[in-house]
């Protein structure tokens, strides 16, 4: 307070001085700004397609066979097979008393040995990457889950089994001397099976069919 300075009533003797300015009001803090999120595509089970495996590269492989082993049936076979439908025939006719049934019988009968009498063709089979090709006809390797090789007297033989239940299995023939380069690039696409001949194929066999 200076020397003839008057305090008013009500005056704090603290008044801060008039023209100074009042004190700006603190500034929050702010915190750090949250990165934007980055996304990595990902194939296959992230939503992504799997890129494609590509095809085998096989050799291809061509040759030239018949459809299936024809056995030489002579009259004696022709002979045996009448006997057989004769007797089959009145064994059902005997348990059954049906016309129909026993007519049935020598039809399959009669069906059965004209296939025996039937040449089989020579065709032409084909392996490559694509899948196995016989005459006109092609098979992917997707049809299939395995293979086994098989031997019918002198004439050897690839079984293919199907992957699916409803599918047939195929044979295809060859000479043994092609077995390995065979057996190779049919085992480039699918799993060799070791498998014995089925029941009705020794069946078959064994009567000459």
């Amino acid at each position: 307070m200076q020397p003839g300075q008057t305090i008013a009533p009500g005056t704090d003797s603290q008044t801060p001085d008039a023209h100074k300015q009042p004190s700006p009001a603190p500034i929050p803090e702010q915190s750090p700004a949250e990165p934007e999120p980055t996304w990595e595509f990902r194939s296959g089970s992230q939503g992504g397609t799997a890129p494609a495996t590509p095809a085998v590269s096989i050799a291809p492989v061509g040759w030239t066979a018949s459809e299936y082993v024809a056995h030489h049936k002579g009259a004696s076979w022709f002979m045996l097979l009448g006997m057989a439908i004769f007797g089959v025939a009145a064994g059902v006719y005997l348990v059954t008393q049906d016309v129909v049934s026993t007519v049935v019988v020598v039809v399959v009968g009669i069906i059965f040995g004209a296939f025996g009498v039937r040449k089989p063709q020579v065709l032409e089979y084909i392996v490559d990457a694509t899948g196995i090709h016989i005459g006109q006809k092609s098979y992917g390797y997707d049809l299939f889950k395995s293979f086994s090789v098989l031997e019918d007297g002198g004439m050897h033989s690839i079984l293919l089994m199907p992957a699916h239940r409803t599918g047939l299995p195929i044979t295809i023939y060859y000479e043994p001397k092609d077995e390995v380069t065979i057996v190779e690039a049919i085992g480039a696409s699918l799993p060799l099976e070791v498998r014995e001949p089925a029941a009705i194929d020794r069946f078959m066999s064994k009567i000459r069919f």
